[in-house]
């Protein structure tokens, strides 16, 4: 029980520095919502990789906030792109266990209400635990060529 309630406590205590200190990394485009979105899937298959639907977190946001009570939307659109390297999923598991977690990577792709002519790709660098500097490096290589590329291909 002991060991369980240190081990939780470490959680908590990595989640609230991760919480404060991971950057999102955002890079910005006049193009079309679609078109970027479009462009992120691409950069994922280009990579030899698949991704999942995207997650409709604007439609999600829209659709319960009358229920809440919320009234001023955020995003005009907001999707998520989730996809993820076995390959790099075994070297993150093998470096610790509760790196699982950190699949699938993910890269946002919004227009916020406030700024509807700009598209913002974004992702948030994980917090790797027991990962060497290098993996560290390549998972942030992956995410960024993935969102510049995103941006590149017009």
């Amino acid at each position: 029980m002991r060991v369980l309630v240190l081990f939780i406590s470490l959680l908590l205590t990595q989640a609230l520095h991760s919480a404060e200190s991971t950057p999102f990394i955002s890079y910005h485009s006049d193009e079309t919502m679609e078109t970027v979105l479009m462009n992120v899937q691409l950069a994922v298959t280009e990579r030899g990789l698949s991704f999942s639907e995207p997650l409709h977190i604007g439609e999600m946001l829209q659709r319960t906030a009358p229920d809440l009570g919320i009234e001023q939307q955020v995003y005009q659109q907001a999707e998520v792109v989730t996809f993820c390297s076995a390959q790099l999923t075994h070297e993150l598991v093998h470096a610790h266990p509760l790196n699982m977690g950190v699949c699938p990577l993910s890269v946002m792709v919004f227009q916020t209400v406030a700024e509807p002519a700009q598209v913002t790709v974004a992702y948030r660098l994980p917090v790797l635990l027991n990962a060497s500097a290098e993996l560290q490096q390549r998972i942030t290589n992956l995410l960024d060529g993935i969102a510049q590329d995103a941006l590149s291909f017009f």
